[in-house]
């Protein structure tokens, strides 16, 4: 495999803070009293003048981000906006006019959501996004900066089964071409039209019809299948198939353009957030190799280059560069067979790498070391 070639430069030296915010009519009481506790509210007078008084005080925020829009309901009943129960396009634009009018350099981005592909129903998108480009026409400015996705991952089948583990290593490939789609829908239900490829998809739609690149975001990780304890809980994961699947993701998004990552922090437990860490501050048995990532893997993503194909080798290689110091990093989704892998870039390394079933490796290049860690089983 050739490590060589940049396709895209990302901002790497400051940490975008972007604040989800709630623009349905209501504000929510007190946790647990429900539906009843709901209060009529203007939310968007109420952001603005929170975002004026967070500017007051020398805090200014990169963005705003929109959630849960698609058939989330908790917490709100009927009552919450979804593009089934309100007029959530015209709610969006209404935000985000007020929002761009009073603050011109926030970004909003938007529409967070895997339950679309898990369906098959990607193409519900276009017509929402076609009547916000409308609407940025008629209002001579733009309202939406970025498309981000609740990315998810399998674990179990609609019979309540954990998944082999190849399966839920594989998976990943169909985010970004035409593989076999292993997912199942978080109601249980086997979806068979499934959307492949619907990264493409989404970029390339998103470009077309705002006529510009829009910045991609992965605002969550979160599991689906029928069975979980919620929706942020990891503990079905093994360590291994966790973590493999994370990073993969990271570099799949990484590879087509990625500009933003955020992820669901202090879980009730480190087991629920192997990747992360709870409410006490204790570290995840996988939050090494995210703290890794978030360091390392940023700057100039580089081009791979490989002479066998995935389902030949079940090998994954992400490189990036930044500043003096190249990271890379190298995933055996095998769950049985290790791998040797050539690693080479132009004048600066050629590294022959032996690499045990189900790991994760990497490497962290400067002028002076060539550092490798990994882990796997």
């Amino acid at each position: 495999m050739d490590v060589r070639g940049m396709i895209r430069v990302c901002n790497t030296r400051q940490i975008p803070v972007f604040l989800e915010i709630n623009y349905s009519d209501y504000v929510p009481g007190l946790p647990g009293t429900g539906v009843e506790s709901l209060q009529r509210a203007d939310n968007i007078a109420g952001t603005i003048a929170y975002l004026k008084a967070l500017n007051a005080e020398g805090l200014h925020l990169a963005g705003i981000t929109f959630g849960d829009e698609f058939q989330d309901n908790a917490g709100y009943g009927n009552l919450k906006p979804t593009t089934f129960n309100t007029d959530l396009i015209g709610r969006f634009i209404n935000y985000a006019r007020a929002l761009k009018s009073e603050f011109p350099e926030l970004k909003v981005y938007a529409f967070d959501s895997d339950i679309m592909s898990a369906r098959g129903e990607i193409s519900t998108y276009w017509p929402i996004l076609r009547k916000i480009r409308r609407a940025e026409i008629d209002q001579g400015f733009y309202l939406l900066d970025g498309f981000t996705f609740h990315q998810s991952y399998p674990y179990i089948n609609d019979q309540g089964q954990l998944l082999d583990s190849q399966f839920i290593l594989d998976d990943t490939e169909s985010l970004y071409r035409n593989a076999p789609v292993y997912r199942y829908d978080v109601t249980g239900v086997t979806r068979k039209k499934s959307n492949r490829d619907y990264l493409h998809q989404i970029i390339d739609n998103t470009s077309s019809i705002f006529g510009r690149t829009l910045d991609i975001g992965n605002t969550e990780y979160l599991p689906s299948g029928p069975i979980q304890i919620s929706e942020i809980d990891t503990s079905r994961y093994s360590d291994m198939d966790f973590i493999l699947h994370y990073s993969d993701v990271i570099g799949i998004y990484a590879e087509l353009g990625l500009d933003a990552v955020s992820t669901i922090m202090f879980g009730d437990s480190v087991d629920m957030h192997k990747a992360y860490f709870d409410r006490k501050g204790n570290l995840g048995v996988n939050y090494p190799v995210h703290e890794q990532l978030a360091k390392h893997f940023a700057g100039e993503i580089l081009n791979v280059d490989r002479s066998i194909d995935y389902d030949n080798l079940k090998v994954k290689v992400y490189a990036a560069r930044q500043d003096s110091e190249i990271f890379v990093m190298i995933l055996n989704k095998d769950v049985n067979n290790e791998a040797t892998v050539r690693i080479i870039l132009s004048g600066q390394f050629d590294l022959i790498i032996r690499l045990p079933r189900r790991s994760y490796t990497s490497l962290i290049v400067d002028e002076k070391s060539i550092t490798v860690s990994g882990i796997g089983n």
